[in-house]
């Protein structure tokens, strides 16, 4: 209550402080966090510090609409510039002080201290929310007395999915769970069906994949391979209900695959860790099914007659190996019992030192060892900059991950190469790494041709060596770009070309490479807007084909550029593309039950060209 605190049990050396306000449920943050203070530890003593929380005077909330009326946002990403004219770009002349950057907390409070002006505030939701509709404008007095409050409340229509799961003789299907999957957000949703097959969703707008599953650890007698569909729901307007019939097939002719997973030791007691190992009975079109094993490692697995590979999954942390894949062949209404099937202990081990050129400890890099029977180990080096992998015997290859900066700022280690190695029965091999430091941070932002800065778009910036070859790619680093259209990365000596990796959804396409050396400190990377359009419709003997699952992809034709758009249900598409010549074809997923076969790939490519 008197605001004092204690941290107890810290490392010595440098630390920095900070302080951040509680959020509370119901009340505005008006308060910011403290500023940072840097404070050397001493064994053995107590250090004071004080920090002060500022004042804000500018605060607000995001919520979104539900049926229960507003929900507070939390995690959502608010960025604030001076915007004079209120024409949604940042002043030229502003500076570092015109802008503020900021998370909202858990109950979706936000809070900046601006300098006086007219400002514009743009918001990034988390995935699977209503994007803002427009930007919020307001304006900012530093003489104020009292926070200029905002509410900014996030709203979509709410569309229903509803349906029912059915077998091929139209019998509901009752031991089966619903996945929606929304492509363009990447909200992802469960729904068990009840007793009659049937479910029902809310959910928002865009493309939705929709598909029927077993419920976890069912064991089952049909094949969901055909049973999904695909909605494009609408960004605007009023709410619909959309229906949709999902086809499971019975395996009236299956046959039964039995067996049990044992440990290394040839026990079978997994209890609470049976959810973490599981069985993969798969052919080699990719048809087939997985079940997790039971609590005494049995599985039991219900497939069409035909040649299997099955495979045994442990999560990593169990610390076994998987056994080879073995080959079977599933009969008719038979069962094929593969007896016990024992995990592989990991008896030898890989280990070593992370240090920079100097031979200085680097702590807290991620290693990872990955072989090519899948295996897959990772562990955090220490503060002495040491780790161990505990590992089977065989080829492996060891590779390190830097971490992000504590203050936020691009790290200034490099990656490396990974590290080839073999290990042996019961021995220890050793790879350590010696890490490269670059030496230049370099800023950069992603603008127009005009200087605009593009923001609100997730892509990545990267920088490759100037090795001659256009398709010598010797990559040496790359930095996320920020919703504010900016990144930081580090480079070391040398000459290097800049590119953006973007969506496939971007109404943007890349220029050229913008070139760079380790005496560059800020540079800039231009895309061109795209303001062309290529539409049309996938039709089937003349008629639109519907129910589709597929896309169709734009290739720019003299260089890496393409772009993809999902199939509509109607068979339609449209794409956003920049000017130039373009090779259009699609690719299919599942086609509908009962749809005659059709080639999955087109047999002739269409050129288009657009100015």
């Amino acid at each position: 209550e008197n605001g004092r605190f204690e941290l107890g049990h810290l490392a010595p050396g440098e630390w920095i402080f900070q302080a951040s306000p509680p959020a509370k449920e119901g009340v505005s943050r008006t308060s910011l966090e403290s500023a940072a203070v840097n404070v050397e530890i001493e064994a053995g003593q107590s250090t004071p510090v004080d920090l002060n929380l500022r004042e804000a005077n500018v605060v607000g909330r995001v919520v979104a609409e539900t049926e229960d009326g507003n929900v507070p946002v939390g995690d959502a990403k608010v960025w604030v510039f001076l915007d004079a004219n209120e024409d949604g770009e940042p002043d030229s002349n502003a500076g570092g002080d015109g802008e503020g950057f900021a998370e909202t907390d858990e109950q979706g409070n936000f809070s900046f201290l601006l300098p006086s002006g007219k400002y514009s505030l743009y918001l990034k939701p988390p995935s699977g929310l209503p994007k803002q509709k427009e930007l919020t404008h307001f304006t900012t007095d530093i003489e104020q007395e009292t926070p200029a409050p905002l509410e900014i409340v996030l709203a979509a229509p709410s569309h229903l999915i509803a349906g029912t799961v059915l077998d091929q003789f139209e019998k509901p299907v009752s031991d089966a769970q619903v996945i929606l999957w929304g492509a363009r957000n990447n909200d992802l949703r469960r729904v068990e069906v009840d007793a009659n097959g049937a479910f029902s969703a809310k959910v928002g707008p865009g493309v939705w994949e929709i598909a029927a599953k077993p419920l976890p650890n069912a064991r089952v007698d049909w094949s969901d391979n055909n049973a999904e569909q695909r909605l494009v729901l609408p960004e605007e307007g009023q709410s619909e209900t959309m229906t949709v019939a999902l086809v499971v097939e019975r395996r009236v002719e299956e046959g039964t695959v039995t067996g049990s997973v044992t440990k290394p030791d040839g026990s079978t007691d997994w209890n609470d860790d049976a959810a973490s190992v599981s069985v993969e009975v798969y052919s080699a079109d990719g048809e087939g099914g997985w079940a997790p094993v039971a609590a005494d490692g049995s599985f039991f697995i219900t497939l069409a007659p035909g040649d299997y590979a099955v495979s045994i999954y442990a999560k990593p942390s169990l610390g076994y190996a998987k056994p080879e894949p073995a080959h079977i062949r599933v009969k008719s209404r038979q069962v094929e019992d593969l007896g016990q099937i024992a995990l592989i202990s990991r008896s030898g081990s890989i280990q070593g030192v992370v240090s920079d050129k100097e031979g200085s400890a680097l702590p807290n890099f991620r290693i990872f060892a990955w072989n090519g029977k899948g295996d897959y180990v990772a562990t955090v080096t220490g503060l002495d900059g040491s780790y161990e992998l505990a590992v089977r015997p065989g080829r492996w290859k060891v590779g390190y991950e830097v971490p992000d900066s504590t203050n936020g700022s691009a790290s200034p280690y490099l990656s490396g190469e990974p590290h080839k190695l073999r290990v042996k029965q019961g021995e220890a091999a050793e790879a350590s790494f010696k890490v490269a430091k670059a030496t230049s941070p370099i800023q950069g932002s992603i603008v127009t041709a005009d200087g605009s800065v593009v923001v609100g778009m997730e892509a990545w910036a990267y920088a490759r060596r100037i090795t001659g070859g256009e398709h010598d790619f010797d990559f040496v680093a790359e930095a996320e770009v920020d919703e504010r259209g900016r990144f930081e990365m580090s480079l070391p000596e040398g000459e290097f070309l800049l590119g953006v990796w973007l969506p496939d959804d971007a109404p943007y396409s890349t220029t050229v490479e913008t070139s760079v050396n380790s005496g560059s400190s800020e540079a800039q990377i231009v895309l061109k807007a795209d303001k062309a359009t290529i539409s049309g419709v996938l039709t089937l003997e003349g008629q639109p084909a519907a129910d589709l699952i597929g896309e169709v992809y734009a290739v720019a034709v003299g260089s890496d550029e393409w772009k993809s758009v999902p199939i509509k249900n109607d068979g339609s598409f449209e794409l956003l593309v920049g000017n130039g010549t373009w090779e259009l074809l699609y690719k299919l997923g599942r086609l509908p039950l009962g749809m005659v076969p059709v080639a999955r790939l087109p047999k002739d490519i269409l050129l288009v060209d657009l100015e």
